[in-house]
């Protein structure tokens, strides 16, 4: 289990990487990792996931920048991310899940960091979910597709302050979804928006005209997922 932990942290460790440069168009596997701040390279040491932060006092040992908290809890998230599948029977649901979920976590760190869902990463991965669930022969919900498609052409002022990447996930993922459990689905991802939007107006005391939503969705989507 330890393993599976350490391994899930330095995928989230690289997958931050990869949020962080694809959508500016900045190379990132053969790329030394750098700090994001004064772009010096990062030594060997310095790479070790959540250990190194720690030892660095949570900032960069050239700039004394502060290092983002994301990069930490990316690591932690996906190791427990990868903790959670360690125990998980495998089976094709097993796998469809996995990507699933990691789709959903590549595009809530680039939502947070440009508040942008990647297309690379949204489309080739929302073919690769629907590919699979064809090839499971689980059935799609064709009346919510049509439903969520007409209400995005017909009536497109209803959501100017949704966002057009957050409607398109709501219409990638929502066909694996029972209408109910969709509806479940918003409800859970607008709650932690909702409580989200009041943490860090409050204790935090940072006032925000935007909030990256697609981590609540994603959030929202692994309470669903758990209720049934």
């Amino acid at each position: 289990m330890i393993i599976f932990f350490i391994t899930g942290c330095c995928f989230g460790s690289f997958f931050c990487v990869v949020a962080e440069r694809l959508p500016i168009k900045k190379p990132f596997l053969l790329a030394r990792s750098e700090c994001v701040a004064c772009k010096h390279p990062l030594n060997y040491w310095e790479l070790i996931p959540i250990l190194s932060i720690f030892l660095k006092k949570f900032h960069c040992q050239h700039c004394h920048q502060p290092i983002p908290l994301i990069c930490l809890f990316s690591e932690v998230i996906y190791g427990l991310l990868f903790v959670w599948f360690y125990f998980q029977s495998w089976n094709n649901t097993t796998y469809f899940l996995f990507i699933w979920l990691t789709m959903a976590f590549l595009l809530s760190l680039t939502d947070i960091f440009y508040y942008l869902v990647e297309p690379k990463i949204f489309y080739s991965l929302s073919l690769i979910l629907w590919g699979y669930w064809l090839y499971l022969g689980r059935p799609f919900n064709y009346l919510l597709l049509a439903t969520l498609l007409v209400l995005y052409f017909g009536l497109p002022f209803l959501f100017e302050k949704f966002g057009h990447g957050d409607y398109l996930l709501l219409i990638s993922w929502g066909v694996f979804l029972p209408s109910i459990s969709f509806i479940y689905w918003l409800f859970f991802s607008s709650l932690f928006g909702l409580l989200g939007y009041f943490f860090i107006h409050v204790f935090i005391n940072k006032k925000m005209t935007e909030l990256p939503f697609v981590p609540f969705l994603s959030l929202g989507l692994c309470f669903t997922l758990w209720l049934i």
